[in-house]
């Protein structure tokens, strides 16, 4: 249904949009590999925004957003179209399907259908989207990482990307 696969990608955007802050710390504060909290370069999320702020400016804070955003639509856009439509499938393929009652005149939502079908229907849908946006979380956690100007350590040797579409290429080429 394209009005589940809209409302996915556009609650996905957003909150991707809206949490960006938050998860550039996240991912910063995981990879640091100092255990001694008075040498750590990010100690804490409070400290390690200012830092964040102070040596790259506020810009610093949504390194990755580009990725962050397109991977959440195309996750939430995905998952949300995608899942509604194998519940459809599961239920017609299951025993049960005749049994099922449907909610709403279009039909594609399927009530009564047993947590087995419902489970089948996320798991598939759950590895689609993860093999369709594995690329784009990659490319989001090396632009998070690459620090100064929007972006610490790229894939590797000081090399650095421009942004998502060269993040993208040069990861395929290595």
């Amino acid at each position: 249904d394209w009005r589940a696969f809209v409302s996915g990608t556009s609650a996905g955007a957003l909150s991707a949009l809206a949490l960006q802050p938050l998860d550039v710390l996240k991912t910063r504060l995981q990879v640091q590999d100092e255990v001694d909290a008075r040498r750590a370069r990010y100690a804490g999320a409070w400290r390690g925004a200012r830092r964040i702020v102070a040596e790259e400016g506020a810009r610093g804070l949504f390194a990755g957003t580009t990725p962050a955003v397109v991977g959440s639509a195309v996750s939430w856009g995905t998952y949300f179209a995608w899942y509604d439509a194998a519940r459809t499938r599961y239920a017609r393929a299951s025993a049960s399907a005749t049994a099922a009652s449907r909610e709403g005149g279009d039909g594609s939502v399927v009530k009564g259908l047993p947590a087995s079908v419902n489970a089948l229907a996320a798991t598939e849908v759950g590895l689609v989207t993860t093999v369709v946006t594995n690329p784009i979380w990659v490319v989001k956690t090396r632009l998070q990482l690459q620090r100064g100007g929007g972006a610490g350590v790229a894939g590797g040797a000081g090399e650095r990307y421009a942004g998502f579409v060269d993040a993208l290429v040069k990861i395929a080429r290595k």
